[in-house]
């Protein structure tokens, strides 16, 4: 993912890592003012250092032998956002969890004959356990 360098009308300098398919996005500054593109020196990236994969030991010299070990792992490349990305989708997942958990439990309750649902809310009200979803 390439990075770019900005300006803002505020004098800040500032760089942002953007997709590609991002590349004409309007960026703003965290002082919320407008920017402009910078033109700067690229970054040469070193060569390919050997090391062990992290997942099952074997030697990766090449960078086709890392996208081979990625492939073969079921991982992917990482990404500026990605931590944050992959947070957001299992607090998502799991908020629908709770709320199909409780549409279940509701109905499961509604559906009870009403002495068996009277009986339940008496014991619950007369015990002192706290009931925390984990």
């Amino acid at each position: 993912m390439p990075l770019y360098e900005y300006l803002c009308e505020n004098g800040h300098k500032f760089d942002r890592y953007l997709k590609l398919a991002n590349y004409k996005d309007e960026q703003t500054c965290d002082c919320g003012a407008s920017t402009r593109k910078l033109i700067s020196t690229p970054m040469i990236a070193p060569m390919f250092e050997d090391y062990e994969s992290p997942i099952d030991g074997r030697p990766i010299t090449s960078k086709q032998k890392r996208l081979d070990d990625m492939a073969r792992n079921d991982c992917v490349p990482y990404e500026v956002g990605i931590v944050e990305e992959n947070t957001k989708k299992l607090k998502t997942a799991e908020d629908k969890l709770e709320r199909d958990i409780d549409r279940t439990v509701d109905y499961s309750i509604a559906q009870m004959p009403t002495k068996q649902r009277e009986k339940l809310e008496q014991e619950l009200k007369h015990t002192n356990i706290e009931f925390v979803r984990k």
